[in-house]
């Protein structure tokens, strides 16, 4: 219900606000959501990694929302749709009046940009659809066996994953302002996913925690954890941010 009340009020906004607005508004919905997904699936890998006590209760709640990234895929379609109205290097004109955005045309340009949007949803969909397949037989045969390969493909995937979403802040984010560029900037957007998904997974927990079995097995001590992790990333956060801030201050004391 709320899904088709969502979708009509979409359709009426772009009467009411312009197909600019509502695709650049969209654009940034779609983040929030995507955020989300991207953050459980990087929480879920860096549970199985580190092996650590912190995400066992969470482990489900990262599961599920890892399990979302085909429908982020599918909500990704409008924006590539709306692109012509969301990135100003679509348009040749603006490219040939600005030589930094002619510059990276090689980079920045339609075909390319759809694909590498295509890859990094299908690298995303296959470490989700692997890592839960691997959690499913950890369920049913515990012990050494999947453990260890689960944790030996989430190193691996991990590594790849940050990869893959620095290039997507940089696609979808970043290129809104094609002239400008950071090298701290989708750091911050991974670690901001990170802050997303932990405060959604407590929230839930507590939740979860008011019935069974959850009561039962949910201890102060385990959102203790979670609440030491949440705050570590909104201290890196901030330090991302305040990093970033310094260096576009000094770059821009000349001028």
């Amino acid at each position: 219900i709320a899904a088709v009340v969502g979708f009509a009020l979409l359709l009426a906004s772009i009467a009411i606000a312009g197909q600019e607005q509502f695709f650049h508004s969209y654009l940034l919905g779609f983040f929030v959501f995507f955020g989300l997904t991207m953050g459980s699936l990087a929480l879920l890998l860096l549970q199985y990694l580190t092996g650590g006590a912190w995400g066992i209760m969470a482990r489900r709640i990262f599961e599920a929302g890892s399990r979302l990234v085909p429908f982020a895929a599918i909500l990704f379609i409008p924006i590539i749709l709306g692109m012509h109205s969301i990135y100003s290097w679509t348009d040749p004109n603006v490219v040939k009046a600005n030589e930094t955005i002619a510059a990276k045309t090689d980079y920045l340009n339609t075909p390319f940009w759809i694909i590498r949007a295509v890859i990094y949803f299908a690298y995303w969909t296959i470490i989700s659809l692997v890592v839960n397949n691997y959690a499913k037989r950890l369920d049913n045969e515990p012990g050494f066996k999947w453990s260890r390969k689960i944790e030996n493909f989430s190193g691996g995937a991990l590594l790849f994953f940050f990869f893959m979403i620095s290039f997507a802040a940089v696609d979808w984010l970043m290129s809104l302002t094609p002239e400008w560029y950071s090298t701290i900037y989708a750091f911050m957007i991974i670690v901001g996913q990170g802050i997303m998904t932990l405060s959604f997974a407590i929230m839930v927990l507590v939740v979860l925690s008011r019935e069974e079995p959850m009561a039962s097995l949910l201890k102060p001590a385990h959102l203790h954890d979670l609440g030491k992790l949440l705050f570590a990333f909104n201290f890196l956060w901030g330090y991302l941010c305040f990093a970033q801030w310094i260096i576009i201050y000094a770059g821009n004391l000349p001028e």
